[in-house]
């Protein structure tokens, strides 16, 4: 009987987890269609030379503003997107104070660090977007 109890418990962790996905790529969704609808209007009644730059410019940086915010959105809405962002940062934060001070640096030495790959080491969970289950290596 519990091993039915705890199937039903997974499953509904599982949808909630699903839905709270679908809510994230429906906020997604929504403020791609407010970002790009000054732009698509502009492009689609080819008012490009009969409004002033201002508006032009405006419209223009709200559909290319929107590539910006997507990351913003994940990592309110998503919890391992949030642990992901940490992590990554954490890690460059440790490896540039771990390395020798900056007045001892060579000019050098700040590109290697930015080239060091970010390699998952055994035991790490890779968190993917799409996919509500991690992948351990």
């Amino acid at each position: 009987m519990s091993r039915i109890f705890r199937a039903k418990r997974a499953s509904n962790k599982m949808f909630r987890a699903n839905v709270r996905v679908a809510r994230a790529l429906f906020r997604v969704f929504l403020i791609f269609l407010i970002m790009w609808t000054p732009m698509t209007v502009v492009l689609l009644l080819r008012l490009g030379t009969r409004i002033h730059v201002a508006w032009y410019l405006l419209a223009l940086l709200l559909a290319h503003g929107n590539s910006c915010l997507n990351c913003v959105i994940y990592a309110l809405a998503l919890d391992h997107f949030r642990e992901g962002y940490w992590r990554v940062l954490h890690f460059w934060r440790s490896k540039l104070l771990t390395s020798t001070s900056l007045n001892t640096m060579s000019s050098q030495q700040p590109l290697e660090l930015l080239e060091t790959p970010l390699t998952p080491s055994r035991g790490d969970a890779i968190n993917c977007p799409g996919l509500l289950q991690s992948v351990d290596l």
